[in-house]
Formats: structure tokens, C-alpha cells, sequence
């Protein structure tokens, strides 16, 4: 990774678990990746392990002006970058170089981070984006808990109480 970087750092959605694919990916690609790993010690019944647990699941940043090019996509791991809403209009939403230093900076901390998700917020649209309802869209009419959002289903005039994990939700 080079730290010297002049291009705009931007966020990659993937799927879950495929982080460390897409950074292998995208280097041998030759694209400037970051995926932020802390080593944690983990309990076990029997035993303590570290372990290196990536920071944001399903996220890699990338250093880059344009789009990711087409031969990356073709793992098929990766949804595109993180985009904007602003008066109607998306666009990417790109990360400040002081944002990608705090983010390194969590990766050195021997205390365990946890990152916390905003999850979104009822009357928001979303797109599932991993798990057996991805590509679905819907609106979120209520959270319950953390875990359960609804989504209303208006062809049925009803609502789906799901458990889903706000990294499989996309505001749309």
C-alpha cells in the first residue's frame, strides 16, 4: 500500500468474508487497496487464539479516480463503490485523507474495535445485498433491535419482520 497517495480513497461494497479476495483482486490489478485488520484474542472453550479480523466486513478501500475496471468484477464478490445521496443525485462518496489515518490508526490499538454500522432508519429504501434475499429492494418501516428490520412488501399490501445485519443493507 503506498501512503504517499495523491487519489481520492473511495469505499468497495463486497460480500461478506470475500474482503481479503477482493484486495487480492484489485492489487493484482494494480490498484492502491486498504482493508483495515486488527489482531484480536479470541476465547475459545479450550484455548485463546488471535485472530485478524477485518475492521469493516464487507468493505476494501481503494485509491482511485475512476471506476474499478470490468476484469475485477468478473470474481463477482464485488457490488460497486459506496455511493452519496444528495438533492436526488449519487454519487461516490469518497473518504478525507484524515479519515483513512484514523482508520489505520484503529488497526494499531491493542484494545479490540468494534465498528458499529448505521443502520438505517425507518422510511429509508434499501437493496439487500448479500444473503438469500439480495437484490430485493425494499422500504424499511421499522427496526426491532438491532437485528430485525421490516420491509414492506406493497404488491401484498403487507411487512416482513427480517433478521438482517445492517452490512446487508444498502440505502438505495
Amino acid at each position: 500500500m503506498n501512503q504517499l497517495n495523491t487519489m481520492p480513497w473511495r469505499i468497495l461494497l463486497v460480500k461478506p468474508r470475500a474482503e481479503r479476495k477482493a484486495e487480492k483482486l484489485l492489487v493484482k490489478a494494480d490498484y492502491n487497496v486498504y482493508v483495515p485488520v486488527q489482531t484480536q484474542l479470541r476465547r475459545w472453550s479450550d484455548r485463546l487464539k488471535k485472530v485478524d479480523t477485518v475492521l469493516f466486513p464487507g468493505y476494501v478501500f481503494v485509491a482511485t479516480d475512476d471506476k474499478i475496471s470490468v476484469e475485477a468484477y468478473k470474481s463477482e464478490i464485488m457490488y460497486g463503490f459506496m455511493q452519496r445521496s444528495e438533492a436526488g443525485k449519487k454519487s461516490p462518496l469518497v473518504l478525507k485523507e484524515s479519515d483513512m489515518a484514523m482508520i489505520r490508526r484503529l488497526t494499531q490499538l491493542e484494545a479490540p474495535v468494534t465498528i458499529l454500522q448505521q443502520c438505517p432508519a425507518p422510511g429509508d429504501r434499501v437493496e439487500i445485498i448479500s444473503g438469500p434475499l439480495t437484490g430485493y429492494t425494499g422500504e424499511v418501516t421499522g427496526i426491532l433491535g438491532s437485528q430485525r428490520v421490516l420491509l414492506s412488501i406493497p404488491g401484498l399490501q403487507c411487512m416482513a419482520q427480517v433478521e438482517m445485519r445492517p452490512h446487508q443493507l444498502r440505502r438505495i
